[in-house]
């Protein structure tokens, strides 16, 4: 299976999980999860806003595997751009 298709899989399994759940909170403020850098403060805490409310999401697995998977930007699954590609770097490792 092809990289493209893996990812498309990801994304259906993890809307499908969405809708099972009547939605998620990141749904209701997406801004929150793409915040821009032009206030470093500001930023922080909406970092820390939205990483606190993935905490609680039913789908964050499968929302983390996705943008891992998709080198999603933003916050998915509870971490950050930078986060992911760690997580990425370390996969590496190990295969």
């Amino acid at each position: 299976m092809n990289k493209e298709t893996k990812n498309e899989r990801k994304y259906i399994e993890l809307h499908a999980a969405i809708q099972q759940n009547n939605g998620v909170e990141c749904e209701q403020i997406p801004e929150y999860y793409f915040p821009d850098d032009k206030d470093v403060v500001s930023r922080k805490l909406i970092i820390k806003f939205a990483k606190a409310a993935c905490s609680r999401c039913p789908v964050r697995l499968l929302c983390l595997d996705y943008a891992v998977s998709a080198h999603m930007t933003g916050i998915w699954g509870g971490t950050t751009a930078e986060e992911r590609s760690r997580i990425r770097q370390g996969q590496k490792g190990h295969s």
